[in-house]
């Protein structure tokens, strides 16, 4: 079925990748617009050496029995149960009831293959960034509107990139950014603008590594309190994990993430401090609680500056978990006006899917 409705979507992490397949499942036609080089937002992946690594968030733990229910559905999305160490080096409980009722979920053989699947049928358009957003009313005489009004036209939304280069015209355009990204892309709607501006960022250091041994632990996760370290997760355990080409099968893939506390009083230190601190701290715990002492062969640092988001003025905005305008056809989702996390993302983007659908007449 076709409804003839084209919908631009910008920003292909998991929000936009949502919307877009709930989209494009009532009949329209997307074109999701990505400035990196592939989806996934903040559960993307890396390349290391010749392997890969999830470089984003390791793993989705539901809230809502709505999210876990359709984790479960997803043909690419496995359970994981990792057997748990806090910094000390004690295991947080090793019987089975323990370990799954701290179970994960993960996209396989990565993270981001869960994006790629929802944009499957999309127009993906990586690597451009979108600059503008210029409603129809913006573009045409008072006249011009009028008649198109009695003709009863739909608005429509044009798309500029960051050079001014026209990139389309659509019957509606969403931004699925993260709140300082979507800002200024929401000018034409101020006060969508203004309430992306409230929401306040967390900021996230993350630092993969490819071990050259296998370690003598069986400690997949490592987490509680530590001055640096957030958790430390390991990678290649992780059920259906793509590995390496090189035929290292005793090598090991660790991912290292900072305390939000470190991360903000590190936030503009150079990338090879912020590795070197990281190393540190989880080779020092390795010797200390777990006498493993291994070679590191290969490294990542990445910084995510967009990594969570709080929003203290909700009280002061209806709180629907998305935007959208009637009259623009302009509207936003993401974590930032839902619970600030990953699951809050889906929720946002199925709570506009539903309400654009409805307003366009898609049903």
């Amino acid at each position: 079925m076709s409804t003839n409705k084209h919908i631009a979507i910008i920003g292909a992490g998991l929000a936009g990748a949502t919307l877009a397949n709930k989209l494009m499942s009532a009949g329209c036609t997307v074109t999701l617009f990505e400035k990196s080089r592939g989806t996934g937002g903040r559960i993307a992946s890396c390349r290391l050496e010749d392997g890969s690594s999830d470089l984003g968030a390791p793993f989705l733990s539901p809230a809502s029995e709505e999210f876990r229910h359709w984790l479960a559905q997803q043909p690419c999305v496995r359970q994981w149960s990792p057997c748990t160490y806090d910094f000390n080096g004690a295991a947080c409980g090793s019987n089975a009831a323990s370990r799954q009722h701290r179970s994960h979920f993960i996209a396989t053989p990565r993270q981001s293959a869960l994006t790629r699947e929802l944009t499957q049928g999309a127009d993906l358009r990586t690597s451009v960034r979108v600059g503008q957003l210029l409603p129809e009313r913006d573009q045409e005489s008072e006249s011009k509107r009028h008649e198109a009004q009695q003709q009863n036209k739909h608005s429509q939304v044009s798309l500029y990139d960051e050079h001014g280069k026209r990139l389309g015209c659509y019957d509606a355009a969403i931004v699925a950014a993260p709140a300082k990204q979507a800002a200024p892309l929401l000018k034409a709607v101020p006060r969508f603008m203004r309430q992306a501006e409230t929401a306040t960022p967390t900021i996230s250091w993350v630092l993969v590594l490819h071990i050259n041994s296998t370690l003598p632990i069986t400690a997949e996760l490592i987490e509680g309190q530590h001055p640096v370290l957030f958790r430390c997760i390991k990678d290649s355990a992780k059920p259906a994990r793509a590995r390496s080409k090189n035929g290292k099968e005793n090598s090991q893939v660790w991912v290292l993430e900072a305390t939000p506390e470190w991360s903000v009083l590190h936030r503009d230190s150079q990338p090879e401090y912020v590795a070197e601190q990281l190393k540190l701290a989880f080779l020092s715990l390795l010797s200390r609680e777990f006498n493993a002492n291994p070679s590191i062969i290969a490294e990542r640092v990445h910084r995510w500056l967009y990594s969570r988001h709080t929003n203290q003025h909700f009280d002061q905005h209806p709180h629907s978990g998305y935007l959208w305008d009637a009259e623009t056809h302009i509207g936003a989702c993401g974590d930032w006006l839902e619970s600030g996390d990953i699951e809050g993302a889906w929720l946002s983007a199925n709570k506009l899917a539903d309400q654009v659908i409805s307003q366009l007449n898609l049903k």
